[in-house]
């Protein structure tokens, strides 16, 4: 099984139909050297469009990559992604778990990660009580993916983590000056859409990728000399 990264970066469905995205995000998970992961998330994308990226990005991706994919169960599968990212609206986390640990397509068994998406203290224990690996928690800041929704601050990082021993990730207006703020609360690492996504093209987002693995390495350091 792979470990859980630091760095998640998500998709949407602005995102996935850019043109040149598979190349960005290649490059993306290339430069992030094993610290990435690459969420495959889009809403409104249809499922023939879902599984022919992530199996593109899957194909073209260095041995070390992590490729989850949100919602979409049935894709994860299918592609042979590394993971799948549930939520409110997903199946139950032990069912789906029974279901990609029984079967994987190549054999074996292979664990694959879950992760899940909690807003609060309580779905955060019953999701890793039911197998998950990792919690995504937020939104912790003003976010414009949740415009509208009141942020719940770092105070919800260090709710679930008090309660829970998987890692916990930070998503919602995550930025590089963030970083220290959401680690000191609990957090192994940080979730982004915007922050990498919202700019000119793959080298603004190998940029922001490099700045928020930079903030993460300095947070690290700053915590170990408390």
């Amino acid at each position: 099984m792979k470990e859980v990264p630091r760095l998640h970066i998500v998709t949407n469905d602005e995102v996935l139909a850019r043109p040149g995205f598979v190349g960005s995000a290649i490059g993306l998970l290339e430069g992030g050297a094993g610290r990435v992961a690459l969420h495959v998330r889009g809403h409104a994308t249809t499922a023939s469009t879902l599984f022919a990226t992530t199996l593109a990005v899957l194909a073209a991706s260095p041995a070390f990559a992590l490729v989850i994919v949100n919602d979409r169960v049935d894709i994860a599968l299918a592609a042979g992604a590394h993971g799948v990212q549930l939520g409110v609206r997903s199946p139950p986390v032990a069912r789906v778990r029974a279901w990609l640990d029984g079967r994987d397509p190549k054999g074996g068994g292979a664990h694959r990660l879950i992760g899940f998406s909690a807003h609060d203290v309580e779905a955060a224990i019953r999701a890793t009580d039911e197998g998950a690996d990792y919690v995504i928690a937020g939104s912790i800041w003003a976010s414009g993916t949740h415009a509208g929704a009141a942020p719940a601050g770092p105070a919800l990082i260090e709710a679930i983590s008090r309660r829970v021993r998987q890692a916990v990730i930070a998503i919602g207006g995550v930025r590089p000056d963030r970083v220290a703020e959401a680690l000191r609360a609990g957090a192994h690492g940080v979730a982004v859409v915007g922050h990498v996504w919202n700019g000119d093209g793959p080298a603004f987002a190998a940029n922001a990728c490099r700045e928020l693995l930079a903030a993460l390495d300095e947070a690290d350091s700053n915590m170990d000399r408390i």
